[in-house]
């Protein structure tokens, strides 16, 4: 018995001794090493100079009234469309051809009810006059369609490229109350599309569109008390101001908001011609909302950042220096902050 009592501290004594591991009864006991706080090495990083910021990107649609003027006075086929939708249009140009007659566009409160032809008169002959004296076939204004005014009608058919019969149909002019203007051809009319006395082909587009910011409801969030949104359509760019929401109708989470100059008026002011229409009489811009302004300066982790009790913000130099800083803004991880110099290396979630 004391002979095995000696044995096992002599046993215990030599594993101590040499540190090496031991087995008694079959059993191994393995503990991992201990490692101090003091051994953990903290990451740091260098502080850059960079620009932090954040916008939104909404489409805004840009959508002029359309008011119908000038319905087809008799049947035919449409055989050609001479005008674009987002081009002005001028007084005595051709608008398109109806079974390939010739249809212009001149000025005037009466709208084209009749055929016009020697012995007419009335104030849409006056119309038709005033047209003729301004291009020069005419002397004067009448309001009696008499034998100059056939011959002026014959010598402005020919500069349409149509036989000259000195004959008016109704369907060869539409009045307009005021050109040039910007016009749409009705929907669903195309070439070749067939037409019946009343039909109406044309519609006269507002001086000035209406502009609607279009946002999801998460925008909406992140935009909080933010009202301002720059518009852009080619070169053109404009500032506005966006109005209080409105709950789309398509039982979506479309969220739209009008937008007009910070003084109420319209947005794009004298530059809406400008602006291309499509033929549905709208077009869809590009707008832009700033959030966070960009900022550019000392940029570093946001999680470098530490507040103490006292509510003093700071960071942890690499050699343990505190530094107070102040924050500018912080966007997506980073911040940029001033009190801090370009250059220097600081802690990234440093422990106090």
């Amino acid at each position: 018995m004391r002979n095995s009592i000696r044995v096992a501290a002599s046993w215990v004594l030599s594993c101590a001794l040499v540190g090496a591991a031991c087995f008694w009864a079959g059993t191994q006991t393995l503990a991992p090493p201990k490692v101090e706080d003091s051994d953990v090495v903290q990451e740091s990083v260098v502080v850059q100079e960079g620009a932090l910021g954040r916008s939104l990107s909404v489409p805004v649609l840009a959508s002029w009234e359309l008011v119908p003027n000038g319905a087809a006075t008799r049947e035919g086929t449409l055989t050609t469309i001479d005008f674009k939708a987002n081009k002005k249009v001028k007084e005595g140009a051709k608008l398109f051809t109806i079974d390939l007659r010739p249809t212009a566009a001149l000025t005037g409160k009466i709208p084209s009810h009749r055929d016009l032809s020697e012995g007419a008169k009335g104030e849409d002959v006056s119309q038709l006059q005033r047209f003729l004296v301004d291009r020069g076939y005419l002397s004067q204004v009448s309001g009696s369609f008499d034998r100059a005014t056939t011959y002026a009608v014959k010598t402005w058919q020919k500069t349409l490229g149509m036989e000259p019969d000195g004959l008016v149909f109704s369907s060869d002019v539409v009045f307009f109350p005021k050109l040039p203007t910007r016009i749409v051809l009705a929907k669903d009319l195309r070439v070749g599309s067939h037409i019946a006395a009343g039909t109406e082909l044309v519609s006269m587009a507002a001086a000035q569109p209406r502009f609607r910011a279009q946002l999801s409801a998460d925008q909406l969030a992140i935009l909080g008390e933010e009202k301002g949104i720059s518009v852009r359509s080619g070169k053109d760019e404009w500032e506005g101001v966006l109005s209080q929401p409105e709950k789309g109708v398509d039982n979506t989470d479309t969220i739209w908001m009008e937008v007009s100059a910070p003084d109420g008026s319209a947005l794009c002011a004298k530059k809406c011609d400008s602006i291309p229409m499509l033929s549905e009489g709208s077009n869809v811009l590009a707008g832009k909302i700033v959030v966070v302004p960009d900022t550019s300066g000392a940029m570093l982790p946001a999680s470098s950042v530490l507040t103490d009790a006292g509510g003093e913000t700071f960071v942890l130099q690499a050699d343990g220096t505190r530094t107070p800083v102040k924050v500018l803004v912080t966007q997506d991880g980073q911040s940029i902050v001033d009190g801090i110099e370009i250059g220097a290396r600081v802690l990234v979630s440093p422990k106090e």
